[in-house]
């Protein structure tokens, strides 16, 4: 006889957790979303709204927050039918469509929102600024996972934001600049052996390859030809490359 009161009181309980959870949570979305829809938007008063969205424990609590990231995106994607946020959309959708929330779901969330409230401007502003340092730090371990992890953004929104700024992919910007640098030193009368891990290559083979693929020609050959690479070529010669995979039009 006691197990029915005790029933009828943990019912009510447990449904007002949930409405204060979800007015938490609801409160705190609409946060994120007055960030997001200012211009310019305040990137670090961004990450702060987002750093306090509430973490969904219950099932009722992951199928709100679910709902919630849903709306918000659905909201700032509306009017903007780039092919950069529709495709944010669609990758968001993907990780919500399965019904699952994983521990991850929320920092993905904000990765998306984040990526979406960035003007192409600030794109801009973070290929140059990641070129800058490679053209520095050429010779030390450079990777497109290091450096989207370092700036927070994903591995194919940093590759296709230096695609867009300069014209060639991540990796073949920085190896340009290493057969450059490395070429430099061969003209200079250092041997290939050793111009090879003074820029970031791990054997003579390594940087063998990576001559041929920038100029078509090997050191060897570079140097007695006194030529080098130039960032302007590399840039024409992997946009012909596209272009002949595409079967598009020449410019010149």
């Amino acid at each position: 006889m006691n197990s029915e009161p005790t029933q009828m009181t943990t019912k009510p309980l447990r449904a007002d957790q949930e409405a204060a959870w979800l007015c938490k949570a609801s409160n705190a979305f609409q946060r994120v979303m007055l960030v997001a829809g200012t211009r310019p938007v305040e990137t670090l008063e961004l990450k702060r709204e987002l750093s306090k969205l509430p973490t969904p424990v219950t099932p009722f609590e992951r199928l709100a927050s679910r709902c919630l990231m849903c709306e918000c995106m659905l909201a700032l994607v509306g009017g903007d039918a780039s092919y950069r946020a529709l495709r944010t959309l669609r990758d968001f959708v993907r990780l919500t469509a399965a019904g699952r929330f994983s521990s991850d779901s929320l920092a993905r969330f904000s990765k998306s929102i984040i990526e979406l409230c960035q003007s192409p401007s600030q794109h801009s502003q973070l290929a140059e600024e990641i070129g800058s340092r490679l053209e520095q730090e050429y010779a030390s371990k450079m990777t497109l996972d290091a450096m989207a992890r370092e700036y927070r953004v994903s591995r194919l929104h940093l590759d296709r934001t230096f695609h867009h700024r300069f014209g060639i992919h991540f990796h073949e910007y920085l190896r340009a600049i290493r057969v450059e640098r490395g070429l430099d030193l061969v003209r200079e009368g250092m041997k290939i052996e050793a111009a090879a891990p003074a820029v970031g290559y791990k054997s003579k083979k390594n940087f063998y390859r990576a001559v041929r693929q920038v100029t078509g020609l090997t050191p060897g050959q570079v140097r007695r030809r006194d030529i080098g690479p130039n960032m302007a070529q590399v840039c024409d010669r992997a946009n012909d490359s596209e272009r002949l995979a595409k079967k598009e039009p020449f410019s010149h």
